[in-house]
């Protein structure tokens, strides 16, 4: 388990159950426009691992 898993397993202790954790993804054009698109944070962002619920 890396640092990353660590400090979002500590987050969803601290929180309660009706807050949900997501990652957002930002991609940029070529054009120069941005959109954010966010999906629900299953795995690690670092490590790839999947989070306990």
């Amino acid at each position: 388990m890396c640092e990353c898993c660590e400090d979002i397993k500590f987050l969803k202790q601290i929180y309660d159950k009706r807050f949900k954790f997501y990652a957002e993804v930002v991609t940029k054009s070529k054009a120069g426009m941005t959109s954010h698109s966010k999906y629900p944070l299953n795995y690690c962002p670092m490590c790839g691992r999947k989070l306990e619920k």
